[in-house]
């Protein structure tokens, strides 16, 4: 199976697939706008433009980006929107890069910090579709080690960022099969299915979020809320409350916040079922303190790193009562 084909079997269902503040788009609306701007795609990158550069913040234009992308059958790279100019001109470089779908909101940071960077770069502003190219004429000629896709889900997908250990940042190259294989089995592991809601706080550009939140759900047919804000206990059991959540994946910061919440019970969090945390240390005595005051929710640590799609093992924290 390939990435596009969640997508593609979704295309006739009416049902909300992404909410974000007052904003929806159902799985058909993504289907057709991530189709649309796909021929937008095709039509201003060059042939020899396998890799396509994502520069938005989670939102329903990154959903639609990242599958116009596919349906165009290239890789994506996504790139955070904090980024400095240095590391955005870096990236571009390394993956070899000529085109970045973006929103008109970035226009100047991108003009500003590829103006002296020396490989002409196409900007396509997802709002309106308009095409901008930067002043610079030189262009990727001879790439080094231009991927190849052959059409089989041994292709390279996308290209997620992982922190650097020793030198800067560096990419990761995950297949369709990779991808898709973690999560089918994350679906099996934490038995989701096609009615569940998940909110996402995560970055969306991150592998952790990437397939544990927003291809699982997807892949199920299953809705998805994005924070329009910054993690805050107060909006976070709000969201829940109004939006029926059922899962939550975060990190452990997030959820030393909701152990000092102190109007929790003002709230119904009845259809949270998981909250799933990793990405840095828990304090086994606050996560006591957490399962004691929210014994409904199954509190899940994972374990993974990008390089393994990225989820590796779930651990039930509730045992540890």
């Amino acid at each position: 199976m390939f990435l596009s084909e969640l997508l593609e079997r979704q295309k006739d269902n009416g049902k909300i697939a992404i909410k974000y503040g007052e904003d929806s788009v159902t799985y058909k609306g993504w289907y057709n706008h991530s189709r649309q701007l796909s021929g937008v795609l095709n039509n201003s990158a060059t042939k020899s433009s396998s890799n396509i550069a994502i520069f938005l913040p989670n939102s329903i234009n990154y959903a639609l980006a990242y599958f116009s992308i596919l349906f165009s059958n290239r890789i994506i790279v996504p790139i955070g929107t904090q980024s400095k100019g240095l590391e955005v001109t870096s990236t571009l470089e390394y993956c070899e890069i000529d085109l970045i779908i973006t929103s008109l909101q970035y226009r100047d940071f991108l003009k500003d910090c590829l103006s002296d960077y020396k490989y002409s770069i196409t900007l396509l502003f997802i709002e309106d579709q308009s095409i901008e190219k930067t002043d610079n004429d030189k262009s990727f000629i001879d790439k080094s080690d231009a991927i190849k896709n052959v059409g089989i889900e041994d292709d390279i997908a996308i290209m997620l960022h992982t922190s650097g250990t020793t030198s800067n940042p560096k990419r990761v190259m995950l297949t369709h099969k990779n991808l898709i294989s973690n999560v089918e089995s994350n679906i099996a592991s934490l038995n989701f299915f096609s009615n569940d809601k998940v909110l996402i706080a995560l970055p969306m550009y991150f592998g952790y979020c990437n397939t544990a939140q927003f291809l699982t759900h997807l892949y199920l047919g299953a809705s998805m809320v994005i924070l329009d804000s910054i993690f805050l206990p107060k909006q976070f059991f709000q969201i829940v409350e109004k939006e029926k959540i059922t899962n939550f994946t975060g990190v452990p910061s997030m959820l030393l916040m909701l152990l000092d919440y102190r109007y929790s019970d003002k709230y119904d969090f009845s259809s949270l079922r998981y909250i799933c945390f990793g990405g840095g240390k828990m304090p086994v005595e606050k996560l006591r303190e957490l399962i004691e005051k929210y014994p409904s929710i199954g509190f899940i640590q994972t374990y993974g790193q990008t390089e393994c799609s990225p989820r590796v093992s779930p651990l039930t924290s509730n045992l540890l009562l």
